[in-house]
């Protein structure tokens, strides 16, 4: 942090004034202390210009890291969605399977009660 005070220039000052040399001293040690915590219009514009800069890389970083995120969440999605399909293709199989033999059973079982109807016919009507 800068500071433009002259503390040499403020003690004669006010030895011009009329302040004793050794009370002017103490004045001047005590701004000079002063003014050195106060901070310049250059310093605060070197400082937004690092905080700007440090927020865009900031920025840029996450910006990097949600399309990292976005790009393995996609692959997750794409590989759940392909044990999905396979499921989905297993199961229609499965079903037809099981409808094919549900059509075989209901022509068997209908069969059988056929054969069943023309043996009983022909033992009560010979």
């Amino acid at each position: 942090m800068t500071s433009k005070f002259d503390a040499l220039a403020y003690t004669q000052r006010l030895e011009e004034a009329g302040v004793p040399r050794d009370q002017a001293e103490v004045h001047a040690k005590a701004l000079t202390e002063v003014v050195g915590e106060f901070v310049c219009r250059q310093d605060l514009l070197r400082l937004e210009s690092s905080l700007r800069h440090d927020i865009e890389e900031s920025e840029k970083r996450l910006v990097l890291q949600i399309k990292l995120v976005k790009a393995e969440l996609t692959a997750k999605i794409d590989s759940v969605d392909a044990k999905v399909d396979a499921l989905r293709r297993e199961f229609e199989a499965r079903f037809k399977a099981i409808e094919h033999d549900l059509t075989v059973n209901r022509w068997l079982s209908g069969l059988i009660i056929s054969l069943n109807i023309a043996m009983a016919i022909k033992l009560f009507f010979p």
